[in-house]
C-alpha cells in the first residue's frame, strides 16, 4: 500500500509533516542510482562525524589525531571501529554535551544486554521522525493494510510493571500502532502478549484474536505454531532474532503467508529488511550506513561473510560511528527487484535459546534478558541452565546489581528456581568468538 494517500488525508503538525516529507523521499530514493545513495550517505556521515568530533567526549579522544571534518569515503574508512564493549564502558562519554542542531533529545533507550553488553543511546525527535518513515516503507513493502488487526508477540514485561499479569494473559488494544505513526494513521486493533506466557496459551489467544497479520520473535512463534492448526494470515513479520530455517518452515506452514524479516538493533533501529520480491535483505541505506568487513577490517565482496558494522546517519545525542554489532552477515549484490538499496544474502546474528520449564514446556529465554533492562551497574549478562529449575548467571557489573538481577530472574522463572550469580570481568565466548547469551547444559 502507498501510504502517501493516507498522509495527505491525515492531521497536520510540524512533526507529522516532517514524517510525510521523509516518507516521500524514501518512496523515491529506493530506486535512484546507487551512486546517488552513496553521495547522500556521505553527506550525512560528514554531519555525524563533525557533531561527534566537536561534542562527544569519547570521539574527541578516539579521533584526537584526526581532522575536524571528513571529506571522502577514504577518510571515513580510516575511522576506528567502536565495539559493543567500548560503547558499554564509555557510558555517558558517548553522549553529546549539547543536542545536534534542531534536534530535541528524547528518552534514553537502554539495551537489555542480550549481546553481553548494556548500551545506552539517546534518540532525538528528528531521528525518530525519520525512523517512523522508514517503518512505513517497510509496511508498504509488506502490503500491510493499516486497518487490519495485528497480533504482537514479543518481550513486553519488565520487573514491577503494573500490567505484567495482563500482558502474560494477553491484552487487546484499540490500535496496533505506536509513536508518531499512531498519531496520523487509524489502524485496526492490536493483540499484545508477552513471550514468557506458555506456547499453548499464546496459541489460544492467537486463535481467538484471528489477526490479519502477526509481529513476533520467530523462535517463540515457531513454538506457538505447534499448537495451531493451519490458520492463514495475510502477513508475518519477524523481529528481534535471526530467522533460521528451522523456525521459518513451521511458521510458513502454520500461517500460509509471506514472512518479512526485520534485522534491527535497539541502539540503531532498523538495519535491513527482507526484499518483498526476493530471498535476500535490503539495507536501510538512507537511515544507517552498513559495512560488512573481514576480520582485517577490509570490506567484504558479494557472497563473502563478515562483521556487521553500522553508522548512524541521523542525529542522535549518542551517535554510533563504525559500530560493530557483534553479528555476522553475507554481503549481497545487486537485487533483481530493481531497488538500488544494498543487499545482504544472509544474516548470522542473534538468537535466543529456550528455557526448560518444570512442567515440560519450552519458553524463549529473551524475557530474562529483557527484565535486566535499566538495572544500574549491569554491563552484561550470560545465563546457563544446567538443570530444570536451576540457573547460573554471569554478570559484568558491580555488587549492587546482584540483588536486582536475582529479582529480575525470579520475575520470569519463579521463586522456586535455584539461581546463582557470579560477577566476572568478561563473558565467555564460543570458539567462533560469539557470546552465547543463554545455554542449556543439562542432559
Amino acid at each position: 500500500m502507498n501510504f502517501l494517500e493516507a498522509f495527505d488525508k491525515g492531521t497536520r503538525g510540524a512533526a507529522l509533516d516532517a514524517i510525510r516529507r521523509s516518507y516521500r523521499f524514501l518512496y523515491e530514493s529506493q530506486r535512484v542510482a546507487p551512486e546517488d545513495i552513496r553521495e547522500y550517505k556521505l553527506s550525512r556521515l560528514k554531519k555525524t562525524y563533525s557533531y561527534a568530533k566537536k561534542h562527544v567526549a569519547y570521539y574527541q579522544k578516539a579521533y584526537s589525531h584526526l581532522p575536524d571534518a571528513i571529506d571522502s569515503w577514504q577518510d571515513f574508512l580510516q575511522l576506528p571501529i567502536l565495539t559493543r564493549e567500548d560503547a558499554s564502558r564509555a557510558g555517558e562519554k558517548l553522549r553529546g554535551d549539547q543536542p545536534p542542531p534542531g534536534a530535541r533529545p528524547l528518552e534514553a533507550i537502554r539495551t537489555s544486554g542480550t549481546t553481553g553488553n548494556v548500551v545506552e543511546c539517546i534518540p532525538t525527535e528528528v531521528s525518530e521522525q525519520f525512523r517512523s518513515a522508514v517503518s512505513l516503507r517497510e509496511f508498504e513493502w509488506a502490503e500491510i493494510n493499516p486497518a487490519g488487526s495485528a497480533f504482537l508477540l514479543r518481550a513486553l514485561v519488565k520487573p514491577g510493571h503494573p500490567d505484567s499479569d495482563a500482558l502474560r494473559s494477553g491484552v487487546r488494544a484499540h490500535s496496533w500502532a505506536t509513536g508518531y505513526i499512531a498519531q496520523f494513521i487509524d489502524t485496526g486493533p492490536g493483540y499484545f502478549i508477552d513471550v514468557s506466557a506458555s506456547s499453548r496459551h499464546i496459541a489460544e489467544f492467537l486463535i481467538a484474536a484471528k489477526p490479519d497479520f502477526i509481529l513476533a520473535f520467530p523462535s517463540a512463534l515457531a513454538e506457538v505454531a505447534k499448537w495451531v492448526d493451519p490458520m492463514p494470515v495475510r502477513f508475518v513479520r519477524t523481529i528481534g532474532e535471526t530467522l533460521h530455517d528451522e523456525w521459518r518452515d513451521p511458521i510458513t506452514k502454520a500461517f500460509a503467508c509471506k514472512i518479512q524479516d526485520l534485522y534491527s538493533a535497539q541502539e540503531v533501529g532498523p538495519i535491513a529488511v527482507s526484499c518483498p520480491d526476493g530471498g535476500g535483505y535490503h539495507t536501510m541505506d538512507e537511515w544507517v550506513h552498513v559495512e560488512i568487513l573481514r576480520d582485517d577490517g577490509t570490506p567484504c565482496d558479494p557472497g563473502e561473510q563478515g562483521r556487521v558494522v553500522v553508522t548512524h546517519l541521523h542525529p542522535y545525542l549518542t551517535p554510533f560511528i563504525r559500530y560493530d554489532l557483534g553479528d555476522r552477515a553475507t554481503r549481497g549484490g545487486l537485487c533483481k527487484c530493481g531497488r538500488s538499496l544494498a543487499t545482504l544474502e544472509e544474516i548470522l546474528g542473534r538468537s535466543f535459546g529456550f528455557v526448560r520449564m518444570p512442567d515440560g514446556t519450552m519458553r524463549s529465554a529473551s524475557p530474562m534478558f529483557y527484565a535486566f533492562t535499566g538495572i544500574e551497574g549491569l554491563f552484561g549478562a550470560q545465563i546457563e541452565q544446567p538443570a530444570i529449575n536451576a540457573f547460573k548467571v554471569a554478570i559484568v557489573g558491580n555488587n549492587a546489581a546482584v540483588p536486582q538481577v536475582e529479582h529480575a530472574m525470579r520475575e520470569t522463572v519463579g521463586d522456586s528456581a535455584s539461581i546463582s550469580i557470579e560477577i566476572v570481568n568478561e563473558l565467555s565466548r564460543s570458539n567462533s568468538g560469539k557470546i552465547e547469551r543463554f545455554r542449556w547444559t543439562g542432559n
